[in-house]
């Protein structure tokens, strides 16, 4: 091949390349701008299910949160305009990635419920600390709580010391969190 054919074959390469990939990329931007509200309403709709899951005498409307730092939620949870404590949503860190939880706190600073709303865990092994089981050990319970060999509170999920952690960790900063609330600190 010449300068002159081998020029114009790499430049009508360039070209091809440079356009498919805008139009992939007008492509991308499309379906993100038609999906991006149904994924948020989605989301929304998970988190609101998993606040009356660990509030369940609450009543289902969620207004916007009373505390919102950008990582942490915190929402008033009323039942026929009686408080009751608080919903908290509050992020953890386990083996995989962030763990959002959804943690009901009393007026009495006892745990109500404990829901995991999104994870990035191992599937059958840190996806397990999803089970209502392994989450029903904090309910009924307030203070701050540690794995048995740490402190002899709460059982590990087998083969996921880390995770299992991670969310003890964010229950106990959804506790401290409420005691702030509560103290009027926040």
């Amino acid at each position: 091949m010449n300068d002159v054919t081998s020029k114009t074959y790499i430049l009508r390469l360039t070209v091809t390349l440079f356009l498919v990939t805008a139009v992939v990329a007008l492509l991308l931007s499309f379906v993100n701008a038609v999906t991006k509200d149904t994924i948020a309403e989605k989301a929304r709709q998970k988190l609101s299910a998993a606040l009356c899951e660990v509030m369940p005498e609450a009543d289902d409307e969620f207004s916007d949160p009373i505390y919102d730092d950008g990582s942490c939620q915190v929402y008033k949870a009323t039942s026929g305009g009686r408080d009751l404590g608080w919903c908290i949503k509050y992020p953890a860190f386990g083996y995989g990635g962030e763990l959002t939880l959804a943690v009901g706190v009393s007026e009495s600073l006892e745990v109500t419920g404990v829901a995991i709303v999104e994870h990035s865990e191992t599937a059958g092994m840190g996806s397990k600390a999803d089970n209502p089981d392994w989450l029903s050990q904090f309910v009924g319970r307030s203070g701050a709580f540690t794995l048995k060999g740490d402190g002899d509170h709460i059982d590990a999920v087998t083969g996921a010391t880390v995770t299992s952690r991670a969310v003890t960790a964010g229950v106990n900063g959804a506790l401290e969190l409420a005691a702030q609330i509560k103290g009027g600190e926040k």
